[in-house]
């Protein structure tokens, strides 16, 4: 396949599998195929080099590669992995959560938002770790990662918070995390409500 291609003429030494699923259906004939062509990353890496892949795809985790390389796991549901997020929560200014890497955690904040953007911060993050960055660097590294103009993209003016997102086909996984990130929202924005009603009101009372 074409991977295999570049990989015969790029020769990289490191690898990131973040996702396998049926979004190239009409291109390959069933789900094996597309798993097969996306792991000849994996095969394609020599015998010191390192893959990522996240645990919480099942194709990836069914998979039998033939190349011995060292395999690494990231997940956001299985702190069993390498690494992992835990806590993660959205407001209007993105997404705060905890990193945890081969049983060290730090606290990270982005301007991103959504599942898919936080399974590839916390897949970098740990090839990043292994190739010998520390988590403060890691942290550093995260804050500042610029939005992609339109996806997902958190924009406000005024009273009005918008969540641009102009892809044509919105996966199932990116609709899960709108639906999260509006519900953190709308209770970020309940409780600035509050505190905005209590102060109004012990403004009233010092009148």
């Amino acid at each position: 396949g074409e991977i295999k291609q570049l990989c015969d003429i790029v020769h990289p030494k490191y690898g990131i599998i973040t996702s396998v699923g049926p979004a190239h259906l009409d291109t390959f004939k069933n789900i094996d195929i597309i798993t097969k062509t996306k792991c000849e990353l994996l095969e394609s890496l020599p015998n010191d080099g390192v893959i990522v892949l996240n645990k919480d795809n099942e194709y990836l985790r069914k998979y039998k590669p033939i190349n011995r390389v060292k395999t690494l796991w990231f997940s956001l549901n299985d702190n069993g992995a390498d690494a992992y997020a835990s806590d993660i929560k959205y407001s209007d200014k993105g997404s705060v959560f905890t990193l945890h890497i081969k049983k060290k955690s730090i606290q990270v904040e982005t301007t991103l938002l959504g599942k898919e953007n936080i399974y590839n911060i916390v897949s970098a993050s740990l090839l990043a770790y292994e190739l010998g960055m520390s988590l403060k660097e890691i942290q550093k590294g995260i804050s500042n990662i610029k939005v992609i103009s339109h996806r997902l993209e958190l924009k406000t003016s005024e009273n009005i918070t918008i969540i641009d997102e102009k892809k044509k086909e919105v996966s199932l996984l990116k609709k899960e995390s709108l639906m999260k990130i509006k519900k953190q929202i709308l209770k970020y924005l309940i409780h600035l409500m509050r505190h905005i009603m209590i102060l109004e009101k012990i403004l009233q009372k010092k009148k």
